[in-house]
């Protein structure tokens, strides 16, 4: 909700920033459904950032580099209606590829689809991070959450076990010569080439104009663009995949 904000911190649509550092946190949870239907608790997420600290850069995973991950190319344009859809876009080209790859047809959902799905009335708009990601993980045998990363490298690791990545970022920084836009933008990371750049399953691809939703971005503009969100990404995967080692305590373990 708009509006709360004190002494200690604001919410920022699904984010409270902290006017300083905080030592613990505590996590009260309600549960609550129709009729006494009362839903089970599947999985709990939280993640927490200092963005003061300074970025970590981590050595690279080559083992990802010259892989690029099949996967379904939607825009977030042509739709009706559609007002910055680039998170429910890159969703839903997520869970097509999950789709295809366990044979579940109910997660091949359409661009508007997911996005009714995950509409915040709050805010308003389609781009609450955990409300997508829940979304997600509401699909049976899955699991999806909002974490942050601390390099390219991490989101090499997933890329290497065959899990796309879906990173939030600065949109004009991930292409310089755009025109000045602030705003964050949801892409989909299936890769990376031969000497490391990232390729991209981009949602904001002007299909009508004949923009390719698939692009190459340069490794450091990325890195750049990145940061606009302290470097938050969706993971979206099946619950019994084989995801890689969590080596510095950022992603969740089985």
């Amino acid at each position: 909700m708009r509006g709360q904000k004190d002494a200690d911190g604001t919410v920022e649509t699904d984010t409270l920033a902290l006017t300083g550092t905080a030592e613990a946190a505590q996590i009260r949870v309600t549960l609550g459904g129709a009729a006494g239907d009362r839903p089970a608790l599947r999985f709990l997420g939280a993640c927490f950032a200092n963005t003061r600290v300074a970025r970590v850069t981590r050595p690279p995973n080559r083992a990802a580099w010259g892989k690029i991950i099949a996967t379904p190319e939607h825009s977030q344009h042509g739709w009706p209606n559609e007002r910055g859809w680039c998170s429910p876009a890159s969703l839903s080209m997520a869970l097509s590829r999950w789709a295809e790859v366990l044979h579940r047809p109910e997660m091949d959902l359409s661009v508007p689809m997911v996005a009714a799905a995950v509409y915040d009335r709050s805010l308003p708009g389609t781009g609450n991070w955990p409300f997508n990601t829940a979304f997600a993980g509401s699909f049976r045998g899955m699991r999806s959450y909002v974490t942050r990363l601390d390099d390219l490298a991490e989101a090499e690791d997933w890329i290497a076990a065959g899990i796309p990545v879906i990173l939030s970022a600065r949109w004009d920084w991930l292409r310089p010569g755009r025109p000045n836009d602030a705003a964050g933008h949801l892409i989909v990371c299936i890769g990376f080439t031969e000497n490391g750049d990232v390729v991209i399953n981009d949602p904001a691809a002007r299909l009508d104009r004949g923009d390719p939703v698939r692009q190459i971005y340069k490794r450091e503009d990325v890195l750049h663009a990145w940061t606009k969100s302290a470097n938050a990404v969706y993971l979206v995967y099946p619950e019994n995949a084989r995801i890689p080692r969590n080596r510095f305590g950022h992603w969740a373990g089985h």
